[in-house]
């Protein structure tokens, strides 16, 4: 995507960075941006609870004072089903509770604990949503938990 980017706007200014570790990027954590805007990424950036923190801190240090940060992700119960049955799938196979439920990839916190973490690192919490969206399992060729499975893992990350 980045690549794309550069060749369509080779004037305007991007890199690729690891969110996990925003807040220890200083050209873009210096106070120079207007707006920050996160589209079905954070659920997946803010898994580890030892690197929440710093995406919010740099994303909060990125902005000019009066600067607004805006968010789309997974929330509590986001594909809950799915997410259940696949630590079941593991725990069958002999994986430990605790290893198979670390090992999920996402993290979909309630609207308060997303307030709290926002509000940790200096932000002033406006509005919250959750959206009932149900997740469809069989638009993939394959169809069912197995399509999506595919989908989401085979194709997005090579799995």
């Amino acid at each position: 995507m980045i690549e794309h980017f550069q060749k369509t706007y080779p004037h305007i200014e991007s890199c690729v960075v690891d969110c996990r570790h925003l807040d220890q990027v200083p050209v873009l954590t210096e106070g120079k941006f207007d707006k920050v805007f996160s589209n079905a990424a954070l659920h997946w950036i803010l898994h580890d609870p030892e690197t929440r923190s710093n995406t919010i801190k740099g994303c909060f240090n990125a902005l000019k004072p009066g600067g607004i940060f805006v968010s789309e992700s997974g929330a509590l119960g986001n594909v809950a089903e799915v997410h259940a049955a696949i630590v079941s799938a593991l725990v069958i196979q002999g994986i430990p509770v605790e290893e198979a439920r670390a090992a999920s990839p996402w993290w979909f916190p309630s609207q308060e604990a997303m307030k709290q973490l926002l509000e940790g690192e200096g932000f002033q919490w406006i509005k919250g949503e959750a959206e009932l969206r149900q997740t469809k399992l069989t638009e993939h060729k394959e169809g069912g938990i197995e399509g999506w499975y595919v989908y989401t893992y085979t194709e997005w990350f090579g799995f």
